[in-house]
């Protein structure tokens, strides 16, 4: 299990990197999620492949209970202060007492930027569906994350 979530997050960390290696907008997030019955921290990666699509990984942890994923992410209004967008992606779940599994989510979100002295800051919101293994556990199955992005 341990060679296969390494597996999978240095399979998302190349196509990140790949992705990004000429991107005009990459970003690097924190924030909180909430998940089932769990509030998690969240950190995240992505950058724009073109005007409307970007890639992202993520990963929402409280130590022992891991969700680690990815998302293409298509925006929906690219206004320059306010971006709405809508995308899916997948997820391997690890948690004690459940162990692990596969998970395959939507995400709709909003991300308001500002410019400050360090640069572009967006403030994101976003509602997650989940329909794999998080559904068949008898819980809510819509996740919540939101943060702040530092873009570069």
């Amino acid at each position: 299990m341990k060679r296969l979530m390494l597996l999978c997050l240095l399979t998302v960390l190349t196509l990140f990197s790949t992705s990004n290696a000429q991107s005009r907008d990459a970003y690097v997030g924190v924030g909180g999620a909430y998940l089932v019955v769990l509030p998690l921290l969240s950190v995240q990666v992505g950058g724009a492949v073109s005007d409307l699509i970007e890639l992202r990984a993520t990963l929402d942890t409280l130590l022992l209970a891991n969700v680690v994923g990815g998302d293409v992410l298509f925006t929906l209004f690219p206004e320059p202060a306010l971006k709405v967008y809508l995308g899916a992606g997948p997820d391997l779940l690890f948690a004690p007492g459940y162990g692990g599994g596969f998970d395959f989510h939507g995400t709709a979100g909003v991300e308001y930027r500002t410019e400050d002295g360090f640069g572009p800051i967006g403030i994101y919101g976003e509602i997650k569906p989940y329909l794999g293994s998080i559904a068949q556990i008898g819980f809510p199955t819509l996740g919540f994350r939101g943060g702040v992005n530092f873009h570069f």
